[in-house]
């Protein structure tokens, strides 16, 4: 399966291509939003549904890091090559081995371009990867960036 990624709207201008380029990325500063979990699956416990939401802003930043070493991950924004990114999971209803869920990833410059990463994923093949599934996900979806 492979991530889509997909400018906010239209056709990208040459603007917006390089401010989502190899280098406007690998220098930025990050500032991960806390992420969402769309649906509810059953089966899912409050308490598992909070060990998910820490793992996914966890798990995001190393990502991030193991990608673009030099860029900072932090909590308050400086500078004007911030970019703010929301992770999110649409869970399906039922917590089954076949069932699939989509990760995406929402970036956001300050200027209000936005960039969509998206990727589905089966329940199964992050369940094989135990405690690294969500290190699993986001590495698959980090490495399509730029």
């Amino acid at each position: 399966m492979s991530a889509m990624l997909l400018p906010a709207g239209a056709l990208p201008t040459a603007q917006e291509s390089a401010t989502w380029s190899t280098s406007a990325m690998a220098g930025a500063q990050y500032i991960i939003l806390p992420p969402r979990i769309e649906g509810k699956p059953k089966g899912l416990t409050e308490q598992q549904r909070t060990i998910v939401l820490n793992s996914m802003r966890h798990d995001l930043a190393g990502s991030l890091k193991r990608r673009y070493p030099k860029a900072t991950v932090g909590t308050t924004p400086a500078g004007q090559d911030v970019i703010t990114v929301t992770p999110v999971i649409q869970a399906p209803k039922v917590l089954l081995p076949w069932g699939k869920l989509d990760l995406k990833l929402i970036f956001e410059r300050k200027n209000g371009q936005q960039l969509l990463l998206k990727q589905q994923f089966t329940l199964l093949s992050l369940w094989q990867q135990q405690d690294d599934a969500a290190k699993y996900a986001y590495d698959k979806l980090i490495n399509s960036l730029p």
